[in-house]
Order: C-alpha cells, then sequence, then structure tokens
C-alpha cells in the first residue's frame, strides 16, 4: 500500500480498529492453500494487515517480509500476531533490488484504490524491481459476481445512500417491507431478488450486522462511519475493473500473465511471471 494519507480514500489508522470483521474475507489460511504451488521464498505480502497471510505462510515454511501503510496496523499485528511488519509506501520499498521470490498484493490493496490514478501502475512497477528472474507477482482482488452486481445494482446499494442502513434491521421481512415502503424499484423485482437470492442477502445482512456490532464496541457510531469510509463504495471489482487491471499487469510483465485463479467464489488472482 501506499502511505495512510495517499493510499486510497479510506483512513486505513481508524479501519485498523475493526479489520479483524473483514481479515478472512479475502485470502485467507483456506484459500493460500489453492495457489500456493506458486510461491517461492522469499515472499513479500504488500498490504499485510493485521499479519493473516504473513502468519499463514511462515507456518507454511515460507520465509517471509510484510509492509503496510499504517502505524497502527503494524502496532495491533505485533500485539495480535507478534509480526515484525515494514511500514512504507508500496511505490517506493526499502529492499534491494531481486529480493523476493515472490511479492504477493494482498486483498484490499488494488480493490480499494482509485484506478483512475497511477498507483497501481506504480506499486506493480516496484514489484517488478523487486522479483528476482522467473519471480511471481500475485495480484488478488475481490470480484463481484454477476448476481451480487444485479443485486445491488436493483437495490441502489451500489452507491452511497441511506438504503445500506435497511441491512442493519433484524430479518430480512423488514428489510423487504422497507424496500417496497420506500423505493421506487418495481415491486415484483424486489419480491423476485428476496425469493431468489435470500441465502445472499441473508449473509450480507449478517456481515453488516457484525460490523456494526464491533463498531459500537468500539465506540464507533456505525452509520455515520460506514457512509464514510466504506458507503458501499464495495471492495468488489467489477468486469471493467478486473480488464483494466489484467491490462495493466501485462503492460507491465508482458504477456506474461501465467493463471488467474478463483480461489473462493469472490477472490480472485492474478500470476504473472519476470521474465
Amino acid at each position: 500500500m501506499s502511505n495512510a494519507k495517499n493510499c486510497n480514500h479510506i483512513n486505513w489508522s481508524k479501519v485498523s480498529n475493526f479489520w479483524e470483521v473483514f481479515e478472512e474475507m479475502g485470502i485467507s489460511p483456506f484459500t493460500i492453500r489453492g495457489f500456493c504451488k506458486h510461491l517461492k521464498s522469499p515472499v513479500l505480502v504488500v498490504g499485510a494487515g493485521l499479519g493473516i497471510v504473513p502468519e499463514c505462510l511462515c507456518r507454511m515454511g515460507y520465509n517471509v517480509k510484510s509492509l503496510d501503510c499504517t502505524k497502527e496496523m503494524a502496532k495491533k499485528a505485533k500485539a495480535r500476531r507478534n509480526l515484525e511488519m515494514t511500514i512504507c509506501n508500496a511505490t517506493r520499498t526499502p529492499f534491494k533490488d531481486h529480493s523476493f521470490g515472490t511479492v504477493l498484493i494482498n486483498t484490499g490493496v488494488v480493490d480499494t484504490l482509485n484506478l483512475r490514478t497511477d498507483f497501481i501502475p506504480r506499486i506493480l512497477q516496484e514489484s517488478k524491481r523487486l522479483l528476482r528472474a522467473r519471480g511471481k507477482v500475485i495480484v488478488s482482488f475481490f470480484r463481484e459476481k454477476p448476481h451480487m452486481e444485479f443485486i445491488y445494482e436493483c437495490l441502489n446499494l451500489n452507491k452511497v445512500s441511506s438504503n445500506y442502513s435497511l441491512f442493519m434491521e433484524k430479518n430480512l421481512a423488514g428489510v423487504k417491507l422497507r424496500f417496497v415502503n420506500e423505493t421506487e424499484i418495481n415491486r415484483n423485482l424486489i419480491d423476485f431478488i428476496f425469493k431468489e437470492y435470500a441465502d445472499q442477502l441473508e449473509r450480507l445482512h449478517d456481515m453488516v450486522l457484525k460490523i456494526g456490532k464491533v463498531l459500537k464496541s468500539k465506540d464507533i457510531e456505525p452509520e455515520g462511519f460506514i457512509a464514510k469510509y466504506l458507503g458501499y463504495e464495495k471492495f468488489d471489482f467489477n468486469k471493467e475493473q478486473e480488464e483494466y487491471l489484467s491490462h495493466v499487469v501485462k503492460k507491465i510483465f508482458g504477456n506474461s500473465i501465467e493463471k488467474k485463479l478463483l480461489c473462493d467464489n469472490e477472490t480472485c488472482i492474478i500470476v504473472a511471471v519476470k521474465r
């Protein structure tokens, strides 16, 4: 990641207070096993957060270095997992050329960067500098499922709006009723969404409730926080964003994209080889 001021629109210093809610949603001990054959020591984890990925890789026997953009994340990673972390801008790291066999750009790094800035190309250029010959960069990101894109769009949850608060209700029946009463969406469409995608809505509902509970326990007002820092500017990439990321990787690494794997239902990776 870049430094806390410039990495993106999210205040990671504040997010560090409750990142444990999210840290297993992306690359995790479960998903790592799906692509560990691409890893070669030493491994640099960019955007290490609270350290769940570096900890897992260390346990698997890899030589790991970690970096993140905020002191708060590093302090919590040290307290939580006894993990030492380099605090720096991911576009200008202190490591020497050709220092790593793998650079793993963790979930939540490129997902939260403005694609119209030059941060992603600069992070990838720095990753290329750090890699040894035949080393690999692994870029991970959340890829929104097509049916979830449909749900977000239909329910206007793909925008900063008051609709997110509907998922703070105690049950989906209440959420549905409020959608029917408070939106201009076609009633039949709402009925269809809540019938066909009940499981997905339940998971989303449960996740938001969990976030709200954690925020409340830390004296953070959930509605204001979500609106200001999350606001349904979702981490998830849509098809166009994924195509842009693939284009940038190809431009920097040549046509050396080796794999594009679905680690789980929502987490994807792109693997490129330094020739």
